[in-house]
């Protein structure tokens, strides 16, 4: 089977989100699966993976933590995606490179699923400029990733 994984952050970055990939990533290559990873444009593939990233640019409202959001959509990733010819689409993230997975997944009719790892309620102050409502913007990201 040819899995794309599509997350917002990968390794080098150490967090619950990156482990969780990178031990699914492992347990399918094991298995005999092909994963892909798309990613932001920061990372650094290491030996025997399947790195695809995308142009990124900081985050501006979380500069200190250094996190790159990559571009909405890219036409010459989204050929490489259809050339690839996965079997399935996981995406790892609710934000630009979720979003890119989901309407990939419509547009070549690729099964779709989504893994939700954030109680993002827990940290909208982080990004969320405008107090209170929190639970309004978190239904209108993840209304998609049904």
């Amino acid at each position: 089977m040819k899995i794309g994984i599509f997350t917002d952050v990968y390794y080098p970055d150490i967090n619950g989100v990156v482990t969780s990939i990178r031990m699914l990533e492992s347990e399918m290559k094991k298995r005999g699966h092909e994963v892909y990873i798309f990613s932001p444009s920061k990372h650094e593939p290491a030996e025997n993976e399947q790195l695809y990233m995308l142009k990124s640019m900081p985050l501006f409202v979380a500069k200190e933590f250094k996190f790159r959001v990559a571009t909405f959509y890219s036409r010459t990733i989204a050929k490489e995606i259809k050339d690839l010819n996965l079997d399935i689409i996981h995406t790892q993230s609710e934000f630009s490179l979720g979003l890119f997975g989901k309407i990939l997944s419509r547009k070549y009719d690729i099964p779709f699923i989504h893994t939700y790892h954030t109680m993002w309620e827990d940290y909208m102050h982080y990004i969320n400029p405008i107090k209170g409502r929190t639970w309004y913007i978190l239904k209108k990201i993840c209304k998609d990733f049904k």
